[in-house]
């Protein structure tokens, strides 16, 4: 088990490094936006919230935008309803480690992968969400949803049962992405479908 931590250890501080060379890049520029324009509360606020945001988009992804402008303010229930429903599902994933570790493993995935675009660290004209960072956290997502799915249905259900469902899911999926290649398909519909969710 060290021997799996300290061979990670050269990437954190590559990792580190990076961070430092982006900062000072940034600063440079005057480019950060500071505690006083946007506080470390509401940073922190919006991080949580966010995370709740993304897995909604992720299975019901309806009104996306590419841009989603900072909020002002955070109502505290929002806010504690996600901090709570993001610890309960960290200590879920931790406490069935054993017998489901694809379940931490991708959890952590997930919450690593979107470290960057956090909003702890903000420059120029950041946003609440950016859907565009979200492919490799994804992906954290997707391996505990497939292998838990895999775990759950291998042994009781049939091979047509499986079948069905894939189909399915292929069906709601497909649909959904007809749907928003309208709001893609050129410049006005792209801006006026985001003034409209946003």
């Amino acid at each position: 088990a060290a021997f799996l931590f300290l061979e990670k250890v050269p990437f954190i501080i590559l990792s580190f490094i990076s961070f430092c060379l982006s900062m000072i890049s940034l600063s440079s520029f005057n480019n950060v936006v500071t505690q006083d324009l946007v506080p470390v509360y509401l940073r922190i606020c919006n991080l949580f919230v966010s995370i709740m945001k993304y897995l909604g988009n992720m299975a019901w992804p309806i009104e996306l935008s590419i841009f989603y402008p900072f909020p002002k303010s955070i109502p505290s229930a929002h806010f504690l309803s996600a901090l709570v429903c993001v610890i309960l599902i960290t200590v879920v994933t931790f406490l069935w480690r054993k017998n489901r570790p694809w379940l931490t493993v991708g959890w952590l995935w997930f919450l690593m992968g979107l470290a960057p675009a956090s909003g702890l660290v903000q420059a120029g004209l950041w946003p609440e969400m950016a859907n565009r960072f979200m492919y490799i956290p994804m992906i954290g997502l997707f391996l505990m949803l497939v292998w838990e799915s895999d775990t759950r249905i291998q042994k009781r259900y049939s091979t047509i049962f499986k079948v069905i469902i894939c189909s399915a899911l292929l069906i709601y999926f497909i649909s959904l992405t007809k749907a928003q290649n309208l709001y893609f398909s050129n410049s006005y519909a792209l801006f006026t479908r985001s003034a409209r969710v946003t």
